[in-house]
């Protein structure tokens, strides 16, 4: 290992053009001196895609059997095998060529890097920054930002390594959003996250995408609560800050059985809505809720 910064990521049954897209992005980046670090969860065409591009340095390591353990065992790699900088990127988006340059040099002065992320396919009719205005260049986040919605994820983020000292990686099983959880603990150990606007990600929504920027119905908002109540039920046994975030999502379940019709149309007015974003009780506007 000559290099000190790894591209992280896991590669899954996809779209083969999904995949020879995200490995072309990586190509044409202008700093060079990186390894990708692959986690195989069932691709069976990874030998294709080392053959035409032969100057990616792939390191593969086998499935863990699981989304959760998959991303703990190629984040522990890295830790592992000494890289400095570790960045993230999702096997069906591509990015910005100068992503990792910009990420490494914003890097060598904040723990967490997250960039811009640009919304395309099914469903996307402009492409345009889908955070909006909701975030500045060179803004700072903590903790607090993210206890109930997030931006950090596996395809636009990058971490300075030393974050992980003294730092357990263990992620339960049953785990969906791990990157909100990874980066809640790391947030909630003090640690920041500056965001950048000056290199993007391409986030390709499709119907096997986890969560997405999609319209929420009856279904998905009960995902979403599903999710929800499982994140704050595992940090609650490292900070005791999510007890009241899980107590509040218990109380929206029990508001839904009753006020759901005019609680989503009110969620779908939210403006540029974040990961797992919902309106909490306290902010709901209701006529017949008091």
């Amino acid at each position: 290992m000559n290099n000190k910064t790894a591209f992280l990521t896991t590669i899954f049954p996809a779209d083969e053009n999904y995949i020879s897209e995200y490995f072309s992005t990586l190509a044409k980046q202008t700093y060079k001196n990186f390894d990708i670090i692959l986690v195989n969860d069932g691709f069976q065409y990874l030998d294709k895609i080392t053959r035409k591009f032969p100057n990616l340095v792939i390191y593969e390591l086998e499935s863990a059997g699981s989304i959760a353990k998959n991303r703990q065992l190629m984040i522990s790699h890295a830790w592992n095998a000494n890289y400095q900088f570790a960045i993230f990127g999702d096997c069906d988006d591509y990015f910005s060529d100068n992503r990792v340059e910009v990420t490494i040099a914003k890097l060598k002065l904040n723990d967490v890097v997250f960039n811009q992320v640009i919304p395309f396919g099914q469903g996307i009719d402009k492409a345009e920054d889908y955070f909006g205005g909701r975030l500045s260049e060179g803004e700072v986040i903590s903790a607090d930002d993210i206890l109930n919605k997030n931006v950090l994820g596996f395809s636009n983020t990058g971490i300075n390594l030393n974050c992980l000292e003294d730092f357990t990686i263990d992620f339960p099983n049953d785990l969906v959003a791990v990157d909100w959880y990874f980066f809640s603990l790391l947030l909630g150990r003090g640690k920041t996250a500056c965001y950048t606007k000056h290199c993007q990600t391409f986030y390709r929504q499709y119907t096997e995408n986890t969560i997405g920027f999609k319209t929420i119905d009856s279904e998905r908002l009960r995902y979403i609560l599903k999710v929800k109540l499982i994140h704050f039920t595992t940090l609650l046994r490292n900070d005791l800050r999510y007890n009241k975030c899980l107590e509040n999502i218990k109380l929206l379940e029990e508001f839904l059985l009753v006020n759901e019709s005019s609680y989503l149309k009110q969620v779908n007015q939210i403006t540029n809505p974040l990961w797992w974003e919902l309106i909490d009780l306290t902010e709901f506007k209701n006529e017949n809720y008091k």
